[in-house]
């Protein structure tokens, strides 16, 4: 990818990213439906070209050293909708469809940002995000089970709802079969 000038950089039509001294830019990738951000990752040119001469999401991952295609043993491929560059072209937005589980991390979780940085009797902790949570992510989590009771009426018929439709994905998480059958 060539080098070119400040302003066709800036405001033109060429792309032609600017690449750190690692060779990597940062890519921040969103739900193309919700605009939720799924997860905050890096490219090396290798993972830009393939990304768009596939149209399926290719990182480059610090930890193992190697070009990444996310989703390929999780079933969690990421589609692209549409990607975006910031004015210095050292940055990329996507915007994805996810298959598979829907999910985006490593966890298990349907994105990599579900906590949140909290002050909490003058010390700093993490918690977990509910509010970005849709039913379904509520009903699939277990750790919510204790929350649910005190939901309205009908916030538990259609926890109970969403619950049904991810019955799969309940016995994922739960590592037992009976959640299968609920």
């Amino acid at each position: 990818m060539s080098d070119i000038d400040k302003k066709e950089r800036e405001t033109g039509r060429t792309f032609s990213p600017r690449f750190d001294a690692q060779g990597l830019l940062t890519c921040v990738t969103l739900d193309h439906a919700s605009s939720d951000v799924l997860m905050v990752a890096h490219m090396n040119a290798e993972a830009v070209d393939r990304t768009i001469q596939t149209g399926v999401m290719h990182y480059w991952s610090r930890s193992r050293q190697e070009l990444w295609k996310k989703g390929e043993t999780s079933g969690q491929i990421q589609t692209v909708v549409e990607l975006r560059t910031d004015c210095d072209q050292d940055a990329i937005v996507a915007r994805v469809t996810v298959g598979g589980d829907g999910g985006a991390c490593h966890t298990g979780e349907r994105s990599c940002f579900f906590r949140r940085i909290i002050m909490e009797n003058g010390v700093v902790k993490l918690e977990r995000d509910v509010s970005a949570s849709t039913l379904s992510d509520i009903a699939a989590n277990s750790f919510l089970i204790g929350v649910v009771p005190k939901l309205q009426p009908h916030s538990q018929t259609e926890v109970k709802k969403a619950t049904t439709r991810h019955a799969a994905t309940l016995a994922r998480i739960n590592g037992n079969e009976t959640a299968r059958a609920r």
